[in-house]
């Protein structure tokens, strides 16, 4: 509105001062020139009365006064409001007319479309499949401009739905026929069936529970034998080899007697031959006895040493030997003792485990008896209540069977206006005036499409609050701006109903954005409004006649 408001603005004093005079001058000139021609023609020859050179001197003279006193008037007001500060500065007002900006709209303000919420469809993640139009489109109402993804989802839960009501339908007509005669029969034979197979089941199931038992007892009894088996088994393995102990260790004991005395008898000839040597030494550094003689004596007594170093090492070795063996033999006792009783604990465990196991399957099978029994009662009752209710149509099972087939059709309906928001719509005949959103991405925040009805624009200009009230319906008013080459003409035709801040910026750094205005529709004129039909959103400058 600042355009609008510099563009009436009243010149200075200063500025006015120079057409001010040129006024009086001219006025005066054009005094003097129709006197000069009077008194001219006077000379020459008078054809108009005095009175009436008089008159109409007079008359010049008063309204050459009459308009320099409006033109200093005039001035002087307009300069007190000029300068006036920016909280008591009016709005504005020529003789004619109340300007102020403006900005181009199509008729009814310009429409972002987007998809529809609804069930499975218009959610965020919802993304345009196809698009139909381009910017400058013209499009029809009720024309489809865009298609979203979930179209073919949506058309085959619309099938789906189609069936369900076929089978609802089918339901329903099954209950108003009626059971059939071989339906009840059937189900006759089945409670016959029923009845003759639960015995068989309980008489199998009570042989099953007597086999397991007498399983038992033998898998027992078994394990019973093979315990006292390996218990006796143990206690003749561990006599056997203690008796192996004892005879190795007397074997031992007499064979150490035996050699103890052979160790004893050499010993003995030892010191026969150890005498006989030291008898002999003596002969023969006598010179008694022979070199040979002498000689023979100490090769007995070196023998008899070497035969009793012998006996006494195999004295050694057979107690080592026998040593080892009784080490052997305990041995062997000791694993004989711990392997028997090894088997013997498995073997017990073996028993604990077999009448556990043995007792499970015998309370399984003594469960699935009782199960039998109760479920066979059961499913006898069962096939009784089908028989009855096979035997009669109840009102309440048509009206279910009804009621399934309702909300099937009622599901069918639903699917479809589903279905129907996947195709995006114009609501309006107009223009495309942008795109949004593209073919493959998600529904943007602003739309999809922004529509206008450019067959007739508008314009919206923000009027003085302080000037609305000389605005009238019908009135009307000239717009210009810089991106039209020729003004444009239109008819006031709407009026707001509330007072706010303006939204059209000036250009003019001076001016005051806090100024309160009406919004005032202007409809252009036809030929006005085809020109910038391509221009909505420009801003421009309005001067409406009052």
């Amino acid at each position: 509105m600042g355009e609008g408001f510099n563009s009436n603005r009243p010149e200075t004093p200063e500025t006015q001062e120079q057409p001010s005079s040129t006024a009086w001058s001219s006025s005066q000139s054009d005094a003097g020139k129709t006197l000069g021609v009077l008194f001219n023609g006077t000379k020459r020859r008078s054809l108009i009365p005095t009175w009436l050179i008089v008159l109409v001197v007079l008359g010049a003279i008063a309204t050459g006064a009459f308009s320099l006193y409006i033109l200093i008037n005039s001035r002087s007001t307009l300069g007190e409001k000029f300068f006036s500060t920016p909280e008591t500065l009016p709005p504005l007002i020529s003789d004619k007319s109340v300007s102020g900006l403006g900005r181009i709209e199509p008729k009814g303000e310009t429409i972002k479309l987007s998809a529809r919420g609804g069930q499975g469809m218009g959610q965020p993640s919802d993304k345009l499949q196809e698009l139909f139009v381009e910017v400058g489109d013209r499009v029809r109402e009720g024309q489809v401009i865009a298609i979203l993804d979930s179209r073919d989802r949506l058309l085959q839960a619309l099938e789906v739905a189609k069936q369900q009501v076929k089978i609802a339908q089918a339901n329903l007509d099954k209950v108003k026929a009626g059971t059939r005669t071989g339906d009840i029969d059937a189900q006759q034979a089945e409670i016959a069936r029923l009845k003759a197979q639960i015995p068989r089941e309980l008489e199998a199931q009570q042989a099953a529970i007597a086999r397991l038992q007498a399983q038992r007892r033998g898998d027992d009894l078994t394990q019973e034998a093979a315990i006292a088996r390996l218990e006796a088994q143990l206690k003749g393995d561990i006599a056997a080899q203690e008796a192996t102990i004892q005879r190795l260790e007397a074997e031992l004991e007499g064979n150490v007697q035996a050699q103890q005395a052979t160790l004893d008898r050499l010993n003995a000839e030892l010191e026969n031959a150890q005498t006989e040597y030291w008898r002999h030494e003596q002969l023969y550094r006598e010179g008694a006895i022979s070199q040979s003689l002498f000689d023979t004596k100490r090769l007995a007594v070196q023998t008899g040493e070497e035969r009793l170093k012998e006996a006494d090492a195999v004295l050694q070795e057979m107690l080592t030997t026998g040593r080892e063996k009784i080490n052997e033999a305990q041995v062997t006792l000791t694993r004989i003792m711990q392997t028997g009783n090894k088997q013997i604990e498995e073997a017990k465990a073996n028993l604990e485990r077999i009448k556990t196991t043995s007792n499970a399957e015998i309370a399984q099978a003594q469960t699935n008896f009782k199960r039998i029994l109760e479920t066979g009662n059961e499913q006898v009752n069962q096939a009784s209540s089908i028989l009855n209710s096979l035997m009669e149509v109840r009102p309440v099972d048509v009206t279910v069977a009804q009621a399934e087939v309702d909300r099937a059709i009622a599901a069918v309906s639903q699917a479809q206006v589903d279905l129907d928001q996947t195709y995006i719509k114009s609501p309006i005949n107009g223009r495309v005036l942008d795109i949004f959103t593209r073919p493959g991405e998600l529904i943007s925040n602003d739309g999809i499409v922004e529509i206008g009805e450019t067959d007739q624009m508008y314009v919206v200009a923000e009027i003085y609050e302080t000037d609305i009230s000389q605005v009238r319906l019908g009135q009307r008013g000239t717009i210009t701006s810089g991106a039209i080459a020729s003004e444009l003409e239109g008819t006031v035709a709407e009026i707001g109903w509330k007072i706010g801040k303006r939204d059209i910026l000036d250009t003019d750094p001076t001016a005051d954005v806090d100024v309160r205005v009406v919004e005032v529709k202007i409809r252009l004129d036809p030929e006005d409004s085809e020109k910038v039909s391509g221009l909505t959103n420009s801003q421009v400058e309005v001067k409406i006649d009052i």
